[in-house]
């Protein structure tokens, strides 16, 4: 398993109830179906090693110091060695190691690639970019996407087998994303924006905003995102929160807004699943990636277009008063269990092994309109 968080922290904020799901993007979900994740946390030890190893120095090319996928794969080579199959959550990881598995290919695992970045790559990317995505796509043996539309950009622009690719719908932790019930609401309430993909599209957010002077908004973001854009007065901005300070902002909050630029891979759809768990009413993009996640309860406006989004905002806001009768409306959309689906997990687990299935036996296609999700997108 290559991914660049230290698990053993997770796992310790999430039984204290700081963190959504017991592994990030829920992978604990393969551990219920009885899979044996193995993963090297020596990356986040405490010392001149676990320093070096996760090294993020500006002298190293960028796929090999993003999250210390370098040092990570490195320390985890003999895991992986005694392991069926080498899982890489995103590209950097992937990219590391498809590199040294091309040279030790008789003692190395397949790789399977969970991408995000791919298709953007392909896409949009200058040349050099275009081709190491091809490189990562090539030497995965399957590759999972968050979003219906990328498998025509990874079939055409990197030549990949279509039966190669699987579509995953993202999924949220419905049991720490839940409606405040019974905690009051504040007055007047606001307008909350949250996140830091570079996906996202503040410039048009603000000028929404701009255009609402009526209107409160909250925005949590990194302050970096904001370099050159003018934040008007009806913007309280908030900076970066933590999961908790996060959780209540959505629960707070009268309606919430994704403005995101159309990206080939689905940009916000974790605040969106996750404010939908929330029970909050939600308005995003128009995009093509996107389109997978937007059921009829979510409100669309025309990308990149602040007059679109700010009369969206105004009528929603106009409807607040009646929030308390559309909660109904909003949380069942949002809270189905997060799953893999059939085509991941082919088999239930074996009888008494005390796996949990992890395809609700209501939702068997993993084809079926996703439910809530879970990544820092």
């Amino acid at each position: 398993m290559l991914e660049g968080h230290d698990f053993s922290a997770w796992r310790a904020e999430h039984e204290r109830g700081d963190r959504p799901s017991g592994l990030p993007y829920g992978l604990e979900w393969l551990e219920r179906a009885d899979v044996d994740l193995r993963h090297a946390d020596l990356t986040y030890r405490d010392d001149p090693v676990g320093r070096l190893l996760r090294s993020r120095d500006s002298s190293l090319p960028y796929g090999l110091r993003y999250q210390g996928a370098l040092g990570q794969v490195a320390t985890s080579l003999p895991l992986i060695a005694r392991s069926d199959v080498c899982l890489s959550i995103f590209e950097h990881h992937a990219d590391v190691y498809r590199r040294v598995r091309a040279i030790a290919r008789r003692i190395l695992p397949p790789l399977v690639l969970v991408s995000c970045y791919l298709a953007q790559w392909l896409q949009h990317g200058s040349p050099a970019p275009r081709r190491r995505a091809v490189g990562i796509a090539r030497s995965a043996q399957a590759i999972t996407v968050f979003s219906s539309n990328q498998v025509a950009i990874l079939t055409e622009l990197a030549g990949i087998a279509p039966d190669r690719i699987v579509v995953v719908p993202y999924g949220i932790d419905t049991d720490f994303y839940t409606p405040g019930i019974g905690a009051g609401h504040p007055s007047p309430g606001y307008v909350l924006a949250v996140g830091k993909d570079a996906g996202r599209d503040w410039g048009t957010f603000l000028a929404a905003a701009a255009q609402t002077p009526q209107i409160p908004y909250r925005l949590a973001t990194a302050s970096w995102m904001l370099e050159g854009l003018t934040v008007p007065p009806n913007v309280d901005f908030v900076g970066e929160v933590d999961h908790r300070t996060y959780r209540q902002l959505l629960r707070d909050s009268e309606l919430v807004v994704l403005p995101t630029h159309d990206y080939a891979y689905p940009t916000g759809q974790s605040v969106l699943l996750e404010a939908m768990a929330c029970g909050q009413p939600t308005i995003v993009a128009n995009t093509s990636a996107m389109s997978d996640y937007v059921t009829p309860a979510v409100r669309t406006y025309e990308l990149a277009d602040a007059a679109d989004l700010s009369r969206a905002v105004a009528d929603l806001w106009q409807q607040r008063a009646t929030r308390p009768a559309r909660l109904a409306d909003w949380r069942p959309r949002a809270s189905r269990p997060r799953r893999c689906g059939p085509r991941c997990f082919p088999s239930s687990p074996p009888a008494g092994s005390g796996a949990r299935d992890p395809r609700p036996a209501s939702q068997p296609d993993a084809r079926a309109p996703p439910g809530v999700i879970d990544v820092e997108i």
